[in-house]
């Protein structure tokens, strides 16, 4: 009995059939091992997925953009076999998130994830998120060249020629109204001596030089011809028409110096640069005035030195006033034998000038007198002149002339 169990257990054995069956038997076994025991289905989070915003250009159709979204970056939980899920990125998955059709102003939507099928997408750190849709606008902006570097004390770079003065940008109305030049960066490296062209990409920049994003630039460089130049500091003058008038003391300040720059065979020959002539003729009020430098070819000012600005402070002119006795009253150049006798009793006089002189006019420093050249005897209306021997701004009499009688 034994043997022929033993027999039979032989000949299974040796069955083509058998064996096939058995080791497929085997093979599922020790995948279920592995599958459940040394490569379970696990839970992981793929964090800082960013997402994409689908449909934008349907957005820009309507002249609309995506101004902002209250969130950027989204975390994924998945499942699947360890070793499978373990491997997995954020580059795998993707967060979309379609603006199509968005009013003006804030907006919550939905967004979905998409991932390799060999990866279940269980859950998403949110599933909503807001975004600010804003008009968009088109508008030009100038170019302003900026120099990346240190150089020496007496050099500075400047820009020749520019290919383009201003560009185009594009974007939110939000971005756009900040943006309040296009910077052209250029690395003081690259500028010597002779005039040379360089590339210089551009960014939007708000006023105080801080990037602005996103923004688009329809020129995304520009060529800017620079030079390294040297830099002098000469005097600065400024002829003041007008300074003062019958009513008004103005006192004017400004800088007495100004910082030029140019090559260096030029410099050596200029000591000073002149201004404009500036009008203080309408002048009632304490203002500024932007002052105008009038440059030599090849010469201008550094950039170091900002706007010139000249100040005007305007002061009511202070009075002294004096009455004149007829008897004090000069007649000249009177005729040979002649007398003159004034029929005016006396002449009040009203005397401006700056505060600061006012206190030093005195009576004994004012004269009146009047020409009596070619009169013959007779009654005769005369004009007078006056005169003050100490600084003042003007005089004003109580009459112009005066009635002589000449015997």
């Amino acid at each position: 009995m034994q043997l022929r169990e033993y027999l039979g257990v032989e000949r299974m054995l040796n069955n083509k059939k058998f064996n096939v069956l058995l080791a497929f038997l085997i093979a599922i076994a020790l995948w279920l091992y592995v599958v459940g025991d040394v490569n379970p289905v696990i839970k992981v989070t793929v964090r800082d997925v960013p997402i994409t915003y689908i449909n934008q250009e349907k957005l820009a159709q309507n002249d609309r953009v995506l101004l902002k979204s209250s969130d950027d970056n989204v975390d994924i939980s998945i499942s699947g076999p360890r070793a499978t899920v373990t491997r997995m990125s954020k580059g795998d998955f993707q967060v979309i998130a379609d603006v199509e059709g968005l009013k003006l102003g804030d907006n919550t939507i939905r967004i979905d994830a998409k991932g390799p099928d060999s990866a279940k997408i269980e859950s998403l750190s949110i599933d909503k998120i807001i975004v600010t849709i804003d008009e968009k606008v088109t508008e030009t902006k100038d170019v302003k060249v900026h120099f990346a570097g240190e150089v020496g004390e007496d050099k500075e770079p400047h820009a020749v020629e520019l290919s383009a003065e201003s560009v185009t940008v594009s974007g939110a109305k939000t971005l756009i109204q900040k943006v309040d030049h296009v910077d052209a960066t250029i690395d003081v490296k690259n500028i010597g001596e002779e005039l040379k062209t360089i590339n210089a990409q551009l960014v939007a920049v708000d006023k105080n030089g801080k990037e602005i994003t996103p923004v688009d630039i329809y020129n995304k460089q520009i060529s800017v011809a620079a030079v390294m130049l040297s830099k002098k500091t000469v005097s600065l003058e400024v002829p003041i028409l007008n300074a003062d008038d019958d009513i008004y003391e103005k006192d004017v300040a400004f800088p007495k110096t100004i910082v030029i720059k140019g090559k260096e065979s030029e410099l050596s020959k200029i000591n000073s640069i002149s201004c404009k002539a500036v009008d203080l003729k309408n002048i009632t009020e304490d203002t500024t005035i932007k002052l105008e430098p009038v440059l030599p070819s090849g010469i201008s000012v550094s950039d170091d030195v900002g706007d010139l600005i000249l100040s005007v402070k305007v002061k009511d002119l202070k009075k002294v006033s004096f009455k004149i006795d007829s008897k004090d009253i000069i007649s000249k150049n009177i005729g040979d034998g002649l007398q003159a006798e004034v029929q005016t009793e006396n002449i009040s006089l009203d005397i401006f000038a700056k505060e600061a002189d006012i206190k030093n006019i005195a009576e004994s420093d004012v004269s009146v007198s009047c020409d009596l050249s070619g009169l013959k005897a007779g009654t005769h209306n005369v004009k007078i002149s006056i005169e003050c021997s100490k600084p003042h701004v003007s005089i004003k009499a109580s009459v112009e002339e005066i009635r002589i009688i000449i015997k």
